[in-house]
């Protein structure tokens, strides 16, 4: 897969209310395709899977039933809250067997073949930073349905990028009824600890998306293969010409258009090449006079559907806010707009909002009076003092501060979690933070004289 820069069209932008707008940007991701497996290489994957079977088959530790076949779940799941979704869909299973005809099971051509290979999964991909979020282990690869592990490949290297990269790590699960799901790609060292013959309950973790093997980005191929080993397409759809039943709990409909995230960053995202991780630029304090960019991150932003935009100062009055209607298909987007806060605008705590198709997104950012040197920068020994850290309950701090000042505890999205108010001159107070999920939280204490972030 790789990223591609594009100039910010095919879109119409409404404002009803402008601040000092200066420009905008944007861009695709644009996905690039290898033959995610080798005829030979699938040769000795169901080599390998048929003698495990066989094997447990002996051992009386697997048996076939005479079930109807599995209803799947969606196999990727975020973990944690950082971006509301992490995914976009590049391509389905090819149902026209000829060279250079492509056929999706809607009838469409999200699919690719190359010389010998037609595509037989669903690539499911990480967005909106692939190779930030696959190095984070932002999102996990969860058991489609309930069964036993028949196949597992670990330690295989998991940054390639292209075709002819070796072997992938995966997971192979046989269900109740005899069909098998692939799930490849996957992230080295992160497979589950269970080995063949164990089984799986249904969205039970069995690893992080990867890069390994045959692969031009970080993503999940998931495959599956009915009780007679042949393939299957879990979708139903006109042009489904290997199976008439869908074999999803809940079928996601064949435009699967979310909001991924949005964010505040100082400059624009940069998407270098395949395997370098992106630079996301993200910022949540800024400075009156700065150039703050406002960006969204959508997966299937289809033609015709809107996006709408607001930017809110700390009293609820709005700074700017905006439509843009897309006329464009994108599996994978983002678009980002930028503004000068002026010199004369409210210091505090700012929001930025996006809808889009039944989403929403809420992002809290800070504008702060003036920037402070290190040197101008008071010693924070000598005026906050934080305790426990890390902390359980409640997180207590003594400080010594000129003015009323607040203090923010923010997330790791810049997402505001809680705020206190300190009263002026030395004093101490404590903040409950039994009900905050664990994690990593930053401690904002601003005000135009003084400011100060704790980690």
């Amino acid at each position: 897969m790789k990223k591609q820069l594009l100039a910010i069209t095919c879109m119409l932008v409404t404002f009803s209310t402008q601040a000092q707008l200066l420009g905008q940007g944007g861009g695709s991701y644009q996905i690039s395709h290898a033959e995610c497996i080798s005829p030979a290489q699938q040769k000795l994957i169901w080599q390998d899977v048929q003698q495990n079977i066989k094997t447990l088959e002996l051992k009386g530790a697997l048996q076939k039933s005479l079930m109807a076949p599995p209803k799947f779940r969606w196999p990727v799941k975020q973990a944690g809250t950082t971006y509301k979704y992490v995914y976009g869909i590049g391509n389905y299973v090819d149902h026209n067997p000829a060279q250079n005809a492509l056929q999706d099971y809607n009838c469409g051509t999200r699919t690719y073949d190359i010389t010998g290979y037609n595509h037989q999964g669903i690539d499911i991909f990480l967005w909106p930073y692939p190779w930030k979020m696959k190095k984070e282990g932002a999102a996990n690869i969860v058991a489609a349905a309930a069964g036993t592990i028949v196949g597992k490949y670990d330690g295989n290297a998991d940054n390639n990028c292209g075709f002819g990269s070796g072997n992938w790590n995966a997971v192979y699960v046989q269900h109740a009824d005899g069909s098998i799901a692939w799930y490849g790609h996957m992230k080295k060292n992160s497979l589950t600890n269970k080995v063949v013959g164990n089984t799986v309950a249904i969205g039970e973790k069995l690893g992080k998306v990867g890069s390994s093997g045959n692969s031009t980005g970080p993503h999940l191929h998931f495959e599956v293969y009915n009780a007679s080993n042949t393939l299957i397409d879990p979708y139903q759809g006109a042009c489904n010409t290997l199976n008439n039943n869908s074999w999803w709990k809940n079928q996601l409909p064949y435009y699967d258009s979310h909001l991924n995230h949005i964010a505040t960053h100082s400059t624009p995202p940069v998407y270098p090449s395949c395997p370098t991780i992106e630079t996301t630029n993200e910022a949540t304090s800024f400075v009156r006079g700065n150039v703050v960019y406002f960006a969204s991150y959508f997966h299937d932003q289809v033609s015709g559907s809107v996006a709408s935009y607001r930017i809110t100062r700390p009293n609820g009055t709005t700074y700017s806010s905006w439509n843009n209607t897309f006329s464009v298909h994108y599996a994978a987007s983002y678009w980002y707009w930028y503004f000068t806060i002026a010199s004369n605008e409210a210091v505090g705590t700012w929001q930025y909002r996006c809808i889009y198709n039944g989403d929403t997104i809420v992002r809290n950012f800070n504008i702060t009076a003036t920037a402070r040197t290190v040197a101008d920068e008071p010693d924070a020994n000598t005026w906050l003092h934080i305790y426990p850290n890390i902390v359980t309950d409640h997180l207590h701090f003594d400080y010594s501060i000129e003015t009323n000042t607040e203090a923010h505890i923010i997330d790791a999205t810049g997402r505001l979690i809680k705020t206190t108010t300190l009263n002026a001159m030395f004093t101490e107070t404590d903040i409950n933070v039994s009900t905050i999920k664990p994690g990593v939280y930053m401690l904002i204490v601003a005000n135009e004289k003084q400011r100060f972030i704790k980690q």
